[in-house]
């Protein structure tokens, strides 16, 4: 009778080990996948769709473009970096973000004015400053 038991303990203890690990794994991939990103089927995609040096030379507006799929809308947000590398905003936070793709380009009007122009139809702003750090920012409305 011992033997029987013990005999259905190691046919129940194998698979539950198995199964666990499998668990593990998973998890472990998932943690990794939210962390990176990439959890859905087509993982986001950030575009630089045009830059804008001031005539200063001291900094960079970005206008990049996220791209996360069909199911959702795209996201325009406007970076400005010190010095001119284009890969460095990923260390930044943006300082505009819109949803839609409304805006149509940036550009400086002197060291210390960055204008953003867009469509107000297309355009659906969640953060829209006037100003940032010593930098106005003068927005212009196409219709």
């Amino acid at each position: 009778m011992i033997k029987q038991q013990q005999r259905y303990c190691n046919h129940i203890r194998i698979p539950l080990v198995v199964v666990g690990v499998l668990c593990l794994i998973v998890a472990f991939t998932l943690r990794s996948m939210v962390r990176h990103g990439t959890l859905g089927c087509w993982p986001c995609a950030d575009t630089v769709l045009t830059n804008s040096v001031d005539p200063g030379k001291a900094c960079n507006a970005l206008l990049v473009e996220r791209d996360c799929g069909a199911t959702t809308d795209f996201v325009r947000s406007i970076y400005i970096t010190e010095g001119l590398a284009e890969g460095s905003y990923k260390q930044d936070n943006p300082i505009i973000i819109t949803e839609g793709q409304g805006i149509n380009s940036i550009s400086w009007r002197d060291s210390s004015t960055l204008e953003v122009n867009y469509s107000k139809a297309q355009t659906k702003f969640f953060l829209k400053p006037k100003a940032w750090q010593q930098i106005s920012i003068v927005y212009i409305s196409n219709k």
